[in-house]
């Protein structure tokens, strides 16, 4: 059964983390987002993949603690 108000929470953290980038430095914000839009699809999605990679192995890793 899925834990609802973990979701939320980690969601919710999620969130955080991503807003901090645009908050402190949204100049550099701007410059990340110019070079994400100009990475081609195959990028895009090899780093999306590595993303993943990496959280899973995060998830992996902390439910074995």
């Amino acid at each position: 059964m899925i834990d609802w108000t973990l979701l939320f929470m980690a969601f919710g953290l999620m969130l955080i983390i991503e807003g901090i980038t645009p908050l402190i430095g949204p100049d550099r914000f701007r410059r990340m987002a110019a070079i994400v839009n100009g990475l081609t699809d195959n990028q895009l999605r090899s780093m999306g993949f590595a993303l993943m990679l990496g959280g899973l192995i995060v998830l992996t890793l902390s439910k074995s603690w």
